[in-house]
């Protein structure tokens, strides 16, 4: 009997010395290095979980004749890819490929281990909208480091086209962790309109055909926390069958340095029944705009969006939009908007005011502004129990006495009642900081 007990520990006392070795061999990475096209593609298309590591830079123009990718390449299973500082050149001069990269029902892991951080995915086409990165039907991407660009074959026919580094839509999901997202100035600006996006003090988006970062759609999910995003960036997150327990958009961090828009698909927006979008962090050089639902009769229970954070160079609009009335907006003066101001700093201003075509006129032109009660009790739904710290000193967002002190006040004139409008703007060459559950100044 002792000798079978003896025999049995001296087991189990083996057993127990090879645990922390068989630890480290199922914990540790078996990555996968590639050094060519083909092999990347192999990898990739793979099915199952597999981590892949460039060990050589990457060109696809030799491919098939110079023509390069003739298809896109569709990510299998759970992919991890590190960069390792080298260059993927996905070029082509196929003009009806679309997109370069696509995910659905996959997911993709993107990070560069170099030191210098100098690995990136580089997309080159000459057809219309194409994108670098194409996410959706239940696909996931997530950036932690490297560079996504795209660019635009000097070959073309076709001249300077809109691209996307990623288009996210249909059950896609994006998270940004860190990294780095390109598109050239040329595909935005000029003629593919994006100066014209603000071209109005208070105007909507007036045409979204240019290139973009990040674009997201059509029930996507996106969550930033780092990165910088050199071009600009437009996801539209208003949808009223949006019902997950959690925001389509959640913005943490992240340098945007040019204009953000956050709006709804088409001409809709949301029901202001669950909240839809929260920037509670990130630097934000351009400027900034926001849809949330509104209304002329109605006050809302859930704020659509909540900004509780981030620093604003530029103008952001928190923009009212109001139901549809034979295919137009309503008219009206006082009203309530679904969303929340709770943080933020702001170097030339906020607004909530509506948009013109919003504005109800007098027989002769006037612009109906909001009396005093009417923005107190605007502001005391943006607002709550806040403080506005501007140039001109710190105010409780509930003191009815101190709204003219920091909303905009506009003179009665022939085409203006007078009145105040929700814009909050910076004086004294100071921002203005909203800061949270303050009541008490």
């Amino acid at each position: 009997m002792k000798k079978r007990i003896t025999s049995l520990l001296l087991t189990l006392a083996m057993l127990l010395s090879l645990l922390p070795a068989m630890g480290v061999t199922a914990s540790a990475a078996e990555w996968t290095t590639v050094n060519s096209y083909e092999q990347f593609e192999a990898a990739m298309t793979a099915e199952g979980q597999r981590s892949i590591k460039l060990s050589a830079d990457i060109d696809t123009a030799a491919l098939n004749s110079g023509i390069g990718l003739l298809d896109t390449l569709a990510v299998k299973g759970q992919k991890q890819l590190d960069l390792n500082g080298h260059t993927l050149r996905l070029f082509t001069q196929k003009s009806a490929l679309g997109d370069l990269i696509e995910i659905k029902n996959s997911s993709l892991t993107l990070s560069d281990s170099s030191t210098d951080k100098t690995g990136r995915i580089l997309g080159v086409t000459s057809g219309d909208a194409d994108v670098l990165i194409n996410v959706w039907e239940n696909g996931k991407f997530t950036m932690n480091s490297g560079k996504l660009e795209v660019e635009v074959y000097t070959g073309s026919i076709r001249g300077v086209l809109w691209r996307r580094t990623i288009d996210c839509h249909y059950d896609g999901e994006v998270v940004i962790n860190g990294g780095t997202l390109y598109v050239p100035p040329k595909t935005y600006e000029d003629s593919n309109a994006y100066t014209t996006q603000f071209f109005d003090e208070f105007d909507d988006l007036h045409n979204g055909s240019c290139g973009y970062t990040l674009i997201a759609n059509n029930n996507s999910k996106v969550t930033i926390n780092g990165g910088t995003f050199q071009g600009p960036v437009r996801m539209n997150v208003s949808n009223s069958k949006w019902n997950k327990t959690t925001s389509r958009v959640i913005i943490t961090g992240g340098t945007f340095e040019k204009d953000v828009v956050l709006n709804g698909a088409g001409s809709t927006t949301g029901d202001g029944k669950v909240t839809l979008a929260e920037i509670k962090g990130g630097t934000f050089l351009g400027k900034v705009q926001a849809w949330a639902a509104a209304s002329f009769e109605n006050s809302f229970s859930t704020p659509e969006v909540v900004i509780s954070g981030g620093d604003f160079s530029k103008e952001f609009w928190l923009r009212p939009k109001f139901p549809l009335v034979n295919k137009k907006e309503q008219r009206g003066v006082a009203y309530q908007v679904a969303a929340k101001l709770n943080g933020g700093t702001f170097h030339e201003g906020f607004s909530a005011d509506k948009n013109y075509e919003n504005y109800e006129y007098s027989a002769s032109a006037v612009k109906q502004r909001l009396k005093a009660y009417e923005i107190y009790q605007l502001a005391d739904k943006l607002l709550g129990q806040n403080a506005i710290q501007t140039g001109n000193g710190t105010f409780a967002a509930q003191d009815n006495n101190s709204y003219n002190k920091y909303f905009t006040n506009y003179r009665k004139s022939e085409h203006d009642s007078g009145g105040y409008a929700f814009i909050i703007k910076a004086v004294n060459n100071q921002p203005t900081t909203i800061i949270p559950n303050a009541w008490r100044l």
